[in-house]
């Protein structure tokens, strides 16, 4: 997009990496996520988890994680069940780095998630977003042998409009990035904050985020993004319309 601020990075060998992680009642899958964090080959600069009053042992979890960490971890547990949406809202709110990186709590990183999109904005100064791709996995962490882009309805066309800065037209007409294969620059956050209720904070983040600055796309699988019939928000293809109502059924809940 002509006319995206540039952000004075060069120079510049190092950002600060923060990243915002919601969890509620998440246990069954939460524990390989975490371990996933530990495991990069770029540690995150802190972590902040905003919990949604869970009621099973994902508390536990998150403490073990801090006990373990080298870099900061703050855990927040919330007075009252905010729901996905403004979970998110109030964990990007919390996040103190240069640059955000959104997590689910049911997912696993691969362990070159964070350098890569570290080394993605050290070269791409007018960029405020980047999204990759995913390796879809089951319940038992089996790979399914898909991708994420491919389920969203992704393709190289659509790839490539975003690439050359037609992003808000491709995502206007189909919601194509998930909230997991997320980064964005947090000086951008007073522009997205706050989120809808009406919408899901992937979709609204991306959408804004696409007329103020340039989105860009990793093709490159970052993260294995797993099915499983407990999921709060599906890996399901949907227009904008769609997404909108999918959204009012979540936030009410």
């Amino acid at each position: 997009m002509s006319g995206a601020p540039e952000v004075a990075t060069r120079g510049v060998d190092r950002l600060h990496l923060s990243v915002a992680l919601c969890t509620h009642n998440g246990a069954n899958y939460l524990d390989e996520q975490l371990r996933s964090i530990l495991q990069q080959k770029r540690l995150p600069d802190e972590v902040v988890i905003c919990d949604d009053r869970s009621t099973d042992q994902t508390i536990d979890l998150v403490r073990r994680f801090e006990a373990k960490a080298d870099f900061p971890v703050r855990i927040y547990v919330n007075d009252r069940t905010l729901g996905p949406t403004k979970n998110f809202e109030k964990a990007i709110q919390l996040c103190e780095g240069n640059l955000i990186v959104l997590s689910d709590q049911d997912d696993c990183w691969y362990e070159s998630r964070l350098s890569m999109i570290e080394e993605f904005f050290l070269g791409n100064p007018s960029a405020g977003l980047v999204f990759s791709d995913a390796d879809l996995m089951g319940e038992k962490s089996q790979l399914l042998g898909k991708r994420l882009w491919e389920t969203f309805g992704l393709s190289e066309e659509r790839s490539r409009q975003i690439q050359e800065g037609r992003g808000l037209d491709v995502l206007l007409r189909h919601n194509v990035v998930s909230g997991a294969t997320m980064a964005f620059r947090s000086e951008l956050r007073n522009i997205v904050l706050p989120i809808p209720q009406i919408t899901t904070h992937d979709l609204w983040i991306s959408v804004i985020l696409s007329v103020v600055s340039e989105i860009r796309v990793l093709p490159t699988p970052l993260i294995k993004y797993r099915k499983h019939p407990a999921q709060q928000v599906g890996v399901l293809y949907y227009d904008f319309r769609e997404s909108i109502a999918k959204a009012k059924n979540v936030g009410s809940a």
